[in-house]
């Protein structure tokens, strides 16, 4: 079935070529609407811009096509809150989250540091996204471009997140089923809900003090609230 936008080509003599073209408007009901030019109601050449309709079925239609329009890219606020929520979200996504464990990680990252690169929180100046310490603060810290938002994602994907997944296999066996032999590409999949996803990663890459129950309780209560709230905020987009 064509879309709207594409070309529509008319042979009328059978030779086999195109002896019209005009574009696709919308398809309904088993008919064609087109936007044409050098046209009338009647079919007549040197006529004017007319819209027309057409059974699908129409002899003369030889055909349509799709060309590769571009698509325009949406860009992001990267001085708001929602905007860095919206750009995290696109990179997870493309790197192979769910919905839900994309959130899941990003509620984590608001609770952290309001999704803030170049936050330094906390009593321990926790670093970053996801308050990074020790010696993988001090590898990011080091960097020119340590506060950038592509380098912590990327540091993240591909240093931090792998170094853990021995914790998402210890703290989330029973809950995640692994992917590719992962724990980790295991939480990636999940469907359950945004706020169980969240709860899952701030288990087994936060892993707040379970002998603290005051602590535990109120970092998982505030990475589901967050988690919610980006679902309902990014998926709509």
């Amino acid at each position: 079935i064509p879309e709207p936008g594409d070309p529509i080509l008319f042979c009328w003599d059978g030779c086999g070529g195109a002896d019209h073209v005009g574009f696709v408007e919308y398809v309904e009901d088993g008919y064609v609407h087109t936007i044409e030019g050098n046209t009338n109601t009647w079919q007549n050449s040197n006529g004017m811009c007319v819209r027309k309709s057409y059974r699908l079925s129409y002899y003369g239609i030889a055909g349509y096509g799709h060309p590769d329009y571009p698509v325009e890219k949406k860009t992001y606020d990267m001085d708001t809150e929602e905007g860095r929520a919206g750009y995290i979200y696109k990179e997870l996504i493309s790197n192979g989250f769910s919905p839900e464990a994309a959130c899941g990680v990003i509620a984590n990252m608001d609770i952290d540091s309001g999704l803030d690169p170049e936050s330094e929180h906390g009593n321990d100046g926790a670093y970053g996204l996801l308050g990074w310490l020790g010696d993988k603060k001090s590898e990011l810290k080091e960097r020119k471009d340590g506060g950038d938002i592509d380098v912590q994602l990327n540091y993240f994907l591909s240093t931090s997140l792998k170094t853990k997944e021995e914790d998402f296999k210890t703290y989330l066996n029973g809950y995640v089923t692994p992917a590719e032999g992962s724990y980790i590409e295991g939480y990636k999949q999940l469907t359950c809900s945004a706020s169980t996803c969240a709860k899952y990663f701030c288990w087994a890459y936060e892993k707040p003090s379970r002998t603290m129950s005051k602590v535990y309780a109120t970092n998982t209560s505030a990475v589901q609230e967050a988690a919610d709230k980006w679902y309902d905020i990014l998926t709509e987009e």
